[in-house]
């Protein structure tokens, strides 16, 4: 009897408004511990994403206030040199003004420059003989179109003083007496002695911007970090990323075996034209003809993302490291640097860490073979 009573009673309660509340409160409950397990795991993948987003280390169009990779990069090799020369930041914020006027602070080459057309660059000019992120003249003594043509060097050159590559001729910003006091677009004038001089000022705000997206490191988008494209500095990137590398004697003349195993992205260093290279040793190999004396070469590859002849941009994916070849132990990236106009040609190398050294390019720590070139 006492089931049959209390059935009618739950009946009752169900049926009245408090308890369809109730009911569905407990519903709603379940749900809950039935979804928290779902809840907390796209949570957390909700919230790794998130995280990769802010904290990451490459920043390119919107998430970048709508600054390229390449521009951002310029920005960084800005900020590097002024470092290293002790610039105040009101001096990085004149120096990416005027690069923003410039050069919209891409490193140009100028087609009335024929030694710059054969070097890695991100557009052209053709302003008298004027260069690189600063539009810097090698006829006015601001230094080799070569030297000009790498931002570090062009940022130097601009910011001068005593340890700047001129001598106080022409004058970099350091130069002149007073400049901290004056208005940021007039010291910039000061230096670039424009025939426009307002412009400069009015390209404060986006200086700010460029400032902003390049955050509180000089080392965006270093590559090889799960499929991020690399930062593009002076036309030059890093192709592999910050892993650990080795060396030994007779290696290719300085060749780099890079600590990676096999998918990891592979990007091109700089723009040029792909040759497939593979032979039995390297297994799958594939270079690319920067300009007639240099060709950078990849062993061992597990497969390529790009085909022969084709012409790749600066960071690029061309293919994925691996194991491939006959004399490999171990997956790993050889790297090396040939030289000569026959990319074809395997016998003339330059070491390839100061290569990519001299291209203003940073790659990861040495463990082995550190001493057998010079770095």
């Amino acid at each position: 009897m006492a089931a049959p009573i209390a059935a009618k009673v739950a009946v009752q309660v169900a049926q009245s408004k408090t308890g369809r509340r109730i009911i569905a409160g407990v519903l709603a409950l379940i749900l809950l511990i039935v979804m928290l397990p779902a809840i907390l795991i796209g949570g957390a993948a909700m919230a790794i994403a998130v995280g990769t987003g802010e904290s990451g280390t490459c920043t390119t169009g919107e998430a970048a206030g709508g600054f390229s990779s390449e521009q951002l990069g310029n920005a960084a090799a800005i900020r590097a040199a002024a470092a290293e020369m002790e610039v105040p930041d009101s001096g990085v914020k004149i120096a990416i003004m005027v690069s923003l006027v410039e050069s919209d602070l891409l490193n140009l080459a100028n087609t009335g420059v024929p030694e710059s057309l054969l070097l890695p660059n991100q557009g052209m000019g053709s302003d008298h003989d004027s260069v690189g992120i600063m539009q810097q003249r090698p006829s006015s003594g601001w230094g080799t179109p070569a030297e000009l043509m790498k931002p570090e060097f062009a940022a130097r050159a601009f910011f001068g003083g005593p340890s700047g590559p001129n001598g106080g001729s022409p004058r970099g910003l350091l130069d002149i007496p007073g400049w901290e006091s004056m208005g940021l677009g007039e010291a910039a004038q000061m230096v670039q002695v424009s025939a426009f001089p307002d412009r400069y000022q009015e390209r404060s705000a986006d200086a700010d911007a460029v400032l902003a997206a390049l955050g509180d490191t000089t080392a965006i988008c270093e590559g090889g970090d799960g499929g991020t494209p690399p930062q593009v500095v002076g036309g030059w990137a890093n192709p592999v990323g910050m892993q650990t590398w080795a060396t030994y004697p007779n290696h290719a003349g300085g060749a780099m075996d890079v600590h990676v195993g096999t998918g990891t992205p592979v990007y091109a260093p700089a723009a040029g034209k792909v040759f497939d290279l593979s032979e039995g040793c390297g297994g799958m190999v594939i270079g690319i003809q920067h300009d007639v004396q240099y060709t950078t070469a990849f062993a061992h590859m597990s497969s390529f993302a790009v085909a022969a002849g084709e012409h790749v941009k600066a960071g690029q994916l061309i293919g994925y490291s691996g194991a491939s070849g006959s004399c490999v132990n171990g997956a790993h990236l050889h790297f090396e640097v040939r030289i000569g106009p026959n990319p074809t040609s395997w016998g003339t190398f330059t070491p390839a860490y100061k290569f990519m050294r001299e291209q203003g390019v940073t790659m990861g720590p040495c463990t082995g073979g550190c001493d057998l070139y010079p770095m």
